[in-house]
């Protein structure tokens, strides 16, 4: 069964349906949970590439919120003075001069460690990302970024999964 970019793209979170109210769901701290059919999944993650140049290395179901990688070193640091576990990876990854970018990352954890109770126990110094929820696009169409366009997709799945070997 063929997934459609819709289905993709309309993942609704309680919030939304209140039209931006927070519900203290806490849907928004979790993993989207996205799943795919494997080739379909392997079809956009390669139209993606080929008309912006992003590469998804990780499957869409353990994605979370993108963080910048300022605000991933401002959670780190967050994290360890209130002495959480958190880990990061890259979420979006171009190749340009022949190196790998990492644009932006996610929270490979199922819930925020922030989140006691569907309540973020940081609201009042939240990350950018959560103060703009749910207004979030993971597929954003003004991307634009110099990348090496003369790479195919495999070649450049590769070079990326070598970097984060070395990450």
């Amino acid at each position: 069964m063929q997934t459609t970019k819709k289905q993709v793209l309309n993942k609704r979170f309680s919030c939304e349906q209140k039209k931006g109210s927070c519900v203290l769901c806490g849907d928004c701290c979790r993993r989207y949970s996205m799943v795919l059919h494997p080739e379909d999944e392997r079809i956009l993650k390669e139209k993606i590439y080929k008309s912006k140049g992003i590469i998804y290395l990780y499957p869409f179901s353990q994605f979370g919120l993108p963080f910048k990688p300022d605000e991933v070193k401002k959670f780190e640091k967050i994290a360890k003075e209130k002495k959480v576990k958190c880990s990061f990876r890259p979420l979006k990854v171009v190749i340009k001069d022949g190196k790998p970018i990492a644009i932006d990352y996610f929270l490979d954890m199922d819930a925020c460690p922030f989140l006691v109770d569907n309540k973020c126990t940081i609201y009042e110094n939240r990350f950018s990302v959560c103060r703009a929820f749910p207004d979030i696009n993971l597929f954003p169409n003004d991307f634009s970024f110099d990348y090496d366009k003369d790479l195919s997709y495999e070649e450049a799945v590769k070079i990326a999964k070598n970097f984060l070997k070395n990450v």
